[in-house]
C-alpha cells in the first residue's frame, strides 16, 4: 500500500538527506505512526497487519515526485484524488458493460474490486486498498483515508519536504 503522510512542519531537509541517524529516527517514527493508524482503523473482525516498509520517498529528497503523486501534472498525470475518481468511474463503467442485473455476480472478485474502488471514491478507508493518506487531526491523532484533504493538498504544493510517500506491505 502506498501511504502519503505529513512527516512534520519542522522537518530539516538537509538532515533528512545527509544525517543517517536523523533519517533512521524519522523512519522509526513513521513505522510507529502507520502501525497506530492501522490499529485504529481495525474493527473487531479485521486482522490486517502492516509489515515492513519497502520504500520511502521523502519530499526533502524528491520534491517533484511528492508533488506529482499528490497534485499531478497539468496536461500529464492525474493527481491522487483525480486518479481515484477516474479509477472508480472506469471500474463502474466496465462492470456495467460486463454484466446485466440478472447475471451480475454476487460475492466474487469483480464485486469486491468494484466495492474497493467505490469506497475510495466515497473517502472510506479499506485495509487492502492500494493507496491511503495518513491525515493528522487537531487533537494529534491520525487516521487513514483514501482522499487527500484540500488543506493537505495546499500544504504539499507549498512545502513538499514536509511529506513522504511510504510503501508498506499489508497482509
Amino acid at each position: 500500500m502506498k501511504i502519503l503522510m505529513h512527516i512534520g512542519n519542522n522537518v530539516d531537509a538537509s538532515l533528512v538527506k545527509f544525517d543517517t541517524q536523523y533519517r533512521k529516527e524519522l523512519i522509526d517514527e513513521i513505522k510507529v505512526r502507520i502501525r497506530a493508524a492501522f490499529q485504529a482503523a481495525k474493527d473487531s473482525k479485521d486482522d490486517t497487519q502492516t509489515g515492513d516498509i519497502s520504500s520511502i520517498t521523502f519530499g526533502a529528497d524528491d520534491h517533484d515526485k511528492v508533488k506529482v503523486v499528490a497534485l499531478g501534472v497539468e496536461g500529464g498525470s492525474l493527481g491522487w484524488n483525480e486518479r481515484i475518481r477516474n479509477d472508480a468511474f472506469r471500474e463502474m463503467e466496465a462492470f456495467v458493460e460486463r454484466y446485466s442485473a440478472e447475471d451480475m455476480p454476487l460475492d466474487d472478485t469483480s464485486t469486491y474490486l468494484l466495492m474497493r474502488m467505490v469506497m475510495a471514491a466515497n473517502n472510506t478507508f479499506h485495509p487492502f486498498a492500494d493507496e491511503a493518506v495518513l491525515v493528522p487531526t487537531d487533537s494529534g491523532d491520525e487516521y487513514l483515508t483514501p482522499l487527500i484533504p484540500n488543506e493537505m493538498l495546499t500544504k504539499i504544493a507549498k512545502n513538499p519536504e514536509q511529506f513522504a510517500i511510504v510503501n508498506v506491505n499489508v497482509y
